[in-house]
């Protein structure tokens, strides 16, 4: 947690806590943010499919792409509901010799002549490489052109998707994406509108990086592009700066250093109204979901905790909405693998909890989100039924945007009412003052209201923080879920309204002594009210860290194209399997540097493991990932990360031979 503390200002719990939650918390969250599913999920084609994209067009509708070898497109209407049958724009190659994988997609007015149409990407395997491929297809008239190469002599990574931007001033695209090794990097290319790359690949990133986003920036005709990168001992966040006219000129930002960690997804916005850019990545240890606010010009604003609750290595969108002002960040809710989204306001703050947003059969995976062109609204995509279709889930907000939002006049601002004096009260349940609490975790619940307020509870938000009694810089431990019912606070207080007082957190501390600081935000006052605090000391979890691996075995000879599965736990969990990450690395025997095969998917069904040691939190506890590695003979080596004590700590080794 020592790098998520460095992220935050140095400071003690000060006499005046008001004080310290208007420092902290930037710009205060407004009341309005609700999110509503319009409609029940909508499943819109049946295959396997692994990664999927959604992207919009002027009209309210949307583009919906998926692929597992063939690579196929289907638009939807406002509402989720298909407009067009499966459109094909690589078809299945047979034994997998062309295999597509990870499409994006984003529109463009300009294409085709003048009537719009969708660039398309994708990385596809070809036998000894990979490259990265486009193509053009339109929901009116289908798919136009030819498949092309857009990487050049770039390779692809296969298990990553690219990202793209479309500027409407220079009628171009730009597309970044992760190569292949032994030279690991993000790379970027401009493309026109036949789906044709302009001018030369350019490296963006100075070493190992991944997972890239790209928002234009309508201000500067310039686009921002978000990464994930790696050293030998630290990992980092990084955003670009890409003008038109020469991404060769980008100037390029590193933060967010962590030493022992992980960095991996990202994707990135931008806010016209603010000018200025928002991001959002994925990181260990926590895990958790964070968000940076960079100006127009690439500068690094300031940066937070978006939620510890959703997120994964491979599953999470942003998109800015113009009718709103919000942002949406959507995820999979790592317990349940169900899609969460919460929103944040036009700086990036959260603006609520993270909430589910699909009703799909679990689980769901690879989520990603576009925002409407003319609705307050989004269409988030995934796969569901493991794997075993695409669909999408259209949410709309609540939130309403100020005059500018191109939603038409605003409505007339009604009188004022009449004025309120703000009594807040509140209450710590637990964990109590001076308790000892595990490592492996802790909840923090209660209740808190506004007696002054004359409509609901009073209060429309809790945030909490944890300040080390050592002096260190405080956690932000996040928004709590609040209004859960307490009949006997509306008792006390004489009102019903004061029901949906309740408010509850789970969290995780490093092992110290720490005062947590609960911070209501009053309805009455407009603002974050003064905190309670109560002391707990976080003892040192115990891991006792126990794995397998299925397949492959000991010596077997494989393809290039390989998978390895098994299942990982921690004894010393309490809630769940204790393995929140797996890393698969092939280190070749002659000596020649590691390579990653992959990330696995974590949480698969294993009964038998559960049976086994006793206790249904280790039922899902497989995992598996599939990569591409050179012929050769190799050492494969499984890493399992602990969420016990957040750290890699259990090693498997299976030699193999690459045919």
């Amino acid at each position: 947690m020592t790098s998520i503390n460095k992220r935050h200002r140095a400071g003690r719990l000060l006499a005046s806590a008001t004080g310290i939650a208007l420092s902290c918390l930037a710009s205060p969250a407004p009341a309005s943010a609700q999110l509503t599913p319009i409609s029940a999920t909508v499943e819109i084609a049946s295959f396997f499919v692994r990664g999927v994209d959604v992207a919009a067009d002027p009209s309210g509708g949307y583009l919906v792409v998926g692929a597992q070898n063939a690579v196929v497109g289907v638009c939807v209407n406002a509402q989720g509901q298909p407009t067009t049958g499966s459109m094909v724009l690589k078809a299945t190659s047979p034994g997998n010799e062309l295999f597509g994988a990870y499409p994006r997609a984003r529109y463009s007015p300009h294409a085709n002549a003048g009537r719009g149409a969708f660039l398309v990407v994708w990385p596809q395997e070809e036998f000894a490489t990979v490259r990265l491929h486009s193509r053009m297809v339109s929901c009116t008239e289908g798919v136009i052109g030819a498949d092309q190469v857009i990487s050049d002599n770039a390779s692809a990574w296969l298990e990553s998707g690219a990202a793209l931007a479309y500027s409407t001033t220079s009628q171009r695209f730009f597309v970044a994406w992760k190569s292949f090794p032994p030279n690991v990097a993000i790379k970027g290319r401009l493309v026109d509108n036949n789906g044709t790359g302009v001018g030369s690949v350019v490296t963006l990133s100075s070493g190992f990086g991944r997972d890239p986003g790209v928002a234009w920036n309508s201000a500067t005709d310039e686009f921002g592009v978000s990464f994930s990168g790696e050293t030998a001992t630290t990992a980092y966040s990084g955003f670009a700066r890409v003008p038109t006219g020469n991404p060769a000129a980008f100037a390029r930002t590193t933060f967010n250093v962590i030493g022992g960690g992980l960095t991996t997804i990202t994707d990135v916005d931008f806010n016209p109204n603010t000018n200025g850019f928002v991001m959002t990545w994925f990181e260990f240890p926590g895990p958790h979901t964070r968000i940076a606010e960079f100006d127009s010009a690439g500068t690094l604003m300031t940066q937070r905790l978006g939620s510890s609750a959703i997120g994964s290595y491979d599953a999470l969108g942003l998109a800015f909405n113009r009718m709103s002002k919000t942002f949406l960040v959507t995820g999979v809710d790592r317990v349940n693998d169900d899609v969460y989204a919460f929103e944040l306001n036009p700086n990036g703050v959260p603006l609520g909890a993270p909430g589910r947003v699909s009703t799909s059969a679990r689980p769901a995976r690879y989520t990603r989100v576009a925002s409407s062109a003319n609705h307050n609204s989004w269409n988030l995509a995934f796969n569901v039924r493991n794997f075993s279709a695409i669909a999408n889930q259209v949410v709309q907000t609540g939130t309403v945007g100020g005059p500018g939002d191109g939603g038409g006049a605003p409505a007339p601002v009604p009188p004022p009412p009449p004025p309120a004096t703000s009594t807040p009260r509140m209450w710590i349940d637990s964990p109590a003052n001076g308790s000892r609490v595990s490592g492996n975790g802790f909840g923090i619940s209660g209740w808190a209201i506004d007696a002054g307020s004359t409509s609901g509870p009073g209060v429309n938000m809790v945030h909490m923080w944890a300040y080390p009694t050592s002096g260190a810089a405080p956690t932000f431990l996040g928004a709590a879920a609040y209004g859960s019912s307490r009949g006997d606070v509306a008792a006390a207080f004489g009102n019903a309204r004061f029901t949906p007082s309740g408010f509850g957190l789970g969290t995780q501390l490093p092992p110290g002594t720490y005062d947590i600081a609960v911070f209501p935000h009053s309805t009455v006052a407009a603002a974050f009210t003064a905190a309670s605090v109560t002391r707990v000391t976080v003892e040192a979890p115990t891991s006792i860290p126990r794995m397998w691996v299925d397949t492959p075995a000991m010596n077997d000879n494989l393809s290039q194209n390989i998978r390895v599965s098994g299942w990982a736990i921690d004894l010393g969990s309490t809630v769940n399997s204790g393995v929140d990450a797996v890393h698969v690395w092939a280190h070749p025997t002659n000596g020649g540097p590691a390579i990653l095969v992959g990330t696995a998917a974590v949480g698969w069904g294993r009964p038998d493991v559960g049976n086994a040691f006793g206790a249904a939190r280790f039922a899902n506890s497989g995992f598996s990932v599939e990569g591409t590695i050179p012929r050769g003979a190799y050492n494969l080596v499984v890493y399992a990360h602990s969420s016990v004590v957040r750290a890699f700590n259990n090693v498997f080794v299976i030699p193999v031979r690459v045919n």
